[in-house]
């Protein structure tokens, strides 16, 4: 990054708003996977030079000049990226979307909300929630994930089953395209095919065909004083999951519906621990727009949980779930010297109940241990949480590497929602098929021929 390129991007942004210290740029380095199979690892690598951009003008200037002088492109607003999708695996220029955070417009009788992309989930849902609306995404990193990092991952969260992905509340965006022209769609509530494929192009492309730098959200109603909160024990965590499957079965959809492993739950609601004879969770969220209509759903949920073999959970251990996630907190799920996870979804119900034994038992053979199951319904995914204390990274990289083939052979998904980039592109050509993964590199140098745009996806990342 020579003098006069620093220069000219300092025309554009701001002196104040191009980064190059050393200290600040390291933090900007994102490991993708600290263990892989065989041992592998890519190697990640601070930006040469960060932007901080202010507005949709300046991002697309910012790109059509890192075209022009071929320099990668990489964007990042949250920062919680879990699976290498913003990782820099050449020294390029890091576009920081966080001065981006503002509202554009908010419609409380139309139930929309148009932000710029590095809103943060916590600040909109905070303004939200005064006007007694909801954009309804939830997920671990609710109080750090920006709203353009999470529907470039499409936008999983804890209450999902109520509202739907965050990219499904999608009404329209503007994004930036490698070659810096500006494509916007238009925010209307039935859009056209068109439009709508052209925000499934970059929805969940974790920025390799451009950088969203507005977003239209189909918003909710949110009555606090109607929320209730229910924690049903089971005396194993596969019953847990087959009364969850089955209360979808019957029709119920709340807003939050998980089954969890008791160890899993316990790192955050201790008072578990003093619940005897119970292996299984299931955790439910109900809202309404009447409260007697989330009591009628209570007594149902609760007769349904019991004919199931369900004990509901004392008052005090789920106020004290109540508090963890009201917690104004990341939420950091994982050691990541000792333990890794494994997404994955499947279509079938009998392969959600099976799949849990045959990572335990493959976990076993490599002298590591199943530490916790977690199954979200509505969409049905699945995390497990490996604890490999002990082994090399070698050895835990395999029984990562066999756990997710396994799924692969099950008819599931290798990295759910959150794509195979970085962290499991050596899983690509067999989740996707080879004539997927090819599609997939055609669209990207079609969109990108000069390969500058976040060059780190499976597909993205070779010739």
């Amino acid at each position: 990054m020579d003098a006069k390129s620093v220069s000219a991007l300092k025309r554009i942004v701001g002196s104040r708003d191009v980064l190059l210290d050393a200290a600040a740029l390291a933090g900007y380095a994102r490991t993708a996977c600290r263990v892989g199979p065989r041992g592998y690892r890519y190697r990640t690598y601070a930006p040469s030079l960060v932007v901080r951009p202010e507005s949709t003008e300046e991002v697309s200037r910012v790109v059509a000049f890192a075209r022009l002088k071929r320099i990668p492109v990489y964007v990042e607003s949250g920062g919680t990226d879990t699976v290498g999708g913003s990782a820099p695996v050449k020294r390029g220029l890091m576009v920081d979307m966080r001065k981006m955070n503002k509202v554009l417009e908010l419609s409380e009788e139309s139930m929309f909300v148009t932000v710029q992309a590095g809103a943060g989930l916590q600040e909109l849902e905070d303004l939200l929630r005064g006007h007694r609306l909801t954009h309804g995404h939830r997920p671990a990193s609710f109080q750090q994930a920006s709203v353009a990092g999470s529907i470039s991952h499409y936008g999983v969260g804890g209450e999902s089953p109520g509202f739907g992905l965050l990219a499904d509340n999608v009404l329209g965006m503007a994004a930036v395209l490698p070659d810096g022209q500006v494509l916007r769609v238009r925010g209307v509530n039935k859009s056209s095919m068109g439009e709508k494929n052209l925000m499934w192009l970059l929805m969940g492309a974790q920025g390799e065909h451009g950088i969203i730098t507005e977003v239209t959200l189909k918003l909710h109603p949110h009555i606090e004083g109607n929320r209730r909160l229910m924690m049903f024990g089971f005396d194993t965590f596969r019953r847990a999951m087959e009364a969850s499957l089955s209360l979808a079965r019957e029709g119920f959809r709340p807003t939050h519906q998980s089954a969890t492993t008791k160890a899993s739950l316990q790192r955050f609601v201790p008072s578990l621990a003093e619940l005897a004879g119970t292996e299984g969770i299931l955790s439910l969220i109900l809202d309404g727009p009447r409260l007697s209509m989330v009591e009628a759903q209570i007594q149902e949920l609760e007769l349904a949980c019991r004919e199931m073999g369900g004990r509901p959970v004392p008052a005090p251990t789920v106020v004290e779930w109540r508090d963890h996630r009201s917690a104004r907190v990341l939420e950091r799920t994982l050691d990541r010297r000792s333990e890794f996870s494994v997404w994955t979804s499947f279509l079938k119900a009998q392969d959600f109940l099976a799949f849990p034994d045959e990572a335990g038992r493959m976990c076993e053979a490599h002298g590591a241990s199943l530490a916790g199951v977690a199954f979200n319904s509505h969409p049905w995914t699945m995390i497990l949480r490996v604890s490999a204390k002990g082994l090399s990274q070698a050895r835990a990289g395999r029984c990562m590497y066999e756990i997710l083939s396994r799924a692969l052979e099950m008819g599931g998904t290798a990295d759910a929602f959150h794509g195979p980039a970085l962290a499991s592109s050596y899983l690509a050509e067999p989740e996707l098929g080879a004539c997927g993964l090819e599609t997939l590199r055609k669209v990207k140098r079609a969109l990108d021929p000069a390969g500058v745009m976040n060059p780190g996806k499976a597909w993205a990342s070779r010739p």
